[in-house]
């Protein structure tokens, strides 16, 4: 076969320390297919891949050698680097070979260029152009990966800002001496998941933010080089290190961070990211990283709504921006008028469900008093009082599972289920073929699934 008749790509995934971009081929003309296509990839998973050494699995599309060559090593390599880099060739089939690198032969802040070897032939004797196929694979620098929030509520005022704050933003890495355009491209060359804040959304006065790095790095060092800061005052507020129980005290490649002291309510916070070293090649991070982490407004109520759900009933619920202190003397503060025999609080994490014998004809006055107070630190300043009435209950069919499996010997099948304010209803009910269950429940499984693009 003439490969210079057939478009050639390669599909590349990294080995280890190295990310890989891909070089078109010259011909457009026919169409490829995956039986056309020499593909390189990893041999293993990228963690097998760092605790051993690197290797890469290439997959020529016709037959290469003899069946008796397969399995074997010392036979010339189909794959040559630029620079030269000492390693070693397998073939595991007739068409797939395995290329190993011994630890210390891939050099860092090195640009490797891979090509075919000149004059490469298949086992039928067809050349292979090695014109028609490169790729380059480029040292993995040291980046901050991903930085989330993990305590802070979003509520509509947080999604609609998204998209109004801009401006400040750009004041704020301004005022940093961060320009926006350098750390954006930053963010997007690193392919990191940097979560991006508005100064305007609500913070807690101890949030948590996971951070992962592209390398380990010393907790100590990132308890040095993190911190929060004041965006007015510009006082700094030290952040400590926590870790997970299977985690040891050296280098972690993630780690959660927040600030030792509460910060105080009603002010605007930086999270800041001073360029720290990883230990191993005391490399550090290519710049200075400001974000917008938001203002420490006190405890507020966002909405007291009340809810008539099929299976739960008739009950209210207060919606707040920090977690509500679940202390029997603090949900005192909360109060229901007229009173509702079996009253009791439900609190959860932003919410706090209010359950009694409710009346849905009847409309109540919910007063929550100034001075509850929240598990972040902040109390609620002002006292307010709330209309709240009910709906009735949205129709409804609820199954006790998703899936109701039966044996198929039992002449009757049974099935319970709460029906509410749907009218009457007619069922359907067919027989499945052995053969098609498999594919039945499939079908109706892909609803639940999420779509990708």
């Amino acid at each position: 076969m003439n490969l210079n008749s057939k478009r050639i790509v390669i599909l590349i995934s990294a080995f280890v320390g190295v990310a890989a971009s891909v070089y078109p081929a010259r011909v457009e003309e026919p169409p490829q297919t995956e039986k056309d296509q020499i593909v390189i990839a990893p041999t293993g998973e990228l963690k097998q891949l760092a605790d051993h050494r690197p290797s890469l699995r290439v997959t020529f599309p016709t037959p290469m050698i003899e069946l008796e060559k397969v399995k074997r090593y010392g036979y010339q390599s189909p794959i040559v680097f630029e620079p030269f880099t000492k390693s070693s060739w397998r073939w595991v089939s007739q068409m797939e070979g395995e290329i190993n690198f011994p630890f210390g032969m891939v050099s860092h802040n090195v640009t490797y260029r891979a090509k075919l070897r000149p004059g490469l032939k298949d086992l039928a004797g067809h050349p292979v152009d090695p014109q028609n196929w490169g790729a380059e694979f480029a040292y993995d620098k040291f980046t901050l990966r991903t930085l989330r929030f993990l305590n802070v509520f979003h509520n509509e005022e947080d999604a609609s800002s998204r998209e109004t704050d801009n401006e400040s933003n750009r004041q704020v890495r301004e005022e940093a001496n961060q320009p926006q355009d350098t750390n954006d491209k930053a963010e997007e060359a690193d392919d990191s998941e940097i979560e991006r804040r508005n100064l305007s959304w609500e913070l807690v006065a101890r949030p948590r933010v996971s951070l992962e790095f592209s390398r380990d790095v010393l907790p100590q060092d990132v308890q040095k080089s993190v911190y929060f800061q004041d965006k007015e005052t510009h006082q700094r507020f030290p952040v400590e290190v926590r870790l997970d129980s299977h985690q040891s005290a050296g280098s972690q490649g993630w780690m959660i961070i927040e600030p030792i002291d509460p910060l105080p309510p009603g002010r605007p916070f930086l999270l800041v990211i001073d360029p720290l070293k990883e230990p191993k090649r005391q490399e550090s991070l290519p710049h200075l990283l400001v974000r917008p982490a938001g203002t420490t407004f006190p405890l507020k109520i966002h909405r007291i709504s009340g809810l008539n759900q099929p299976l739960i009933g008739a009950f209210i619920r207060i919606t707040t921006n920090h977690t509500i202190d679940p202390d029997p003397a603090n949900l005192k503060l909360i109060s229901v008028q007229p009173p509702v025999a079996n009253f009791n609080i439900v609190p959860e994490e932003y919410t706090l469900d209010l359950k009694g014998d409710f009346s849905t004809s009847v409309e109540y006055r919910v007063t929550v008093k100034s001075g509850l107070k929240s598990t972040t630190a902040f109390d609620l300043e002002k006292e307010s009082t709330w209309k709240v009435h009910f709906n009735p209950k949205r129709p409804a069919i609820i199954l006790p599972h998703n899936e109701i499996c039966q044996r198929a010997s039992a002449p009757t099948a049974s099935c319970s289920f709460v029906q509410v304010n749907t009218g009457p209803l007619e069922w359907s009910v067919a027989r499945i073929p052995r053969d098609k269950i498999a594919e039945v429940l499939r079908r109706t499984r892909e609803f639940g699934e999420k779509l990708a693009d």
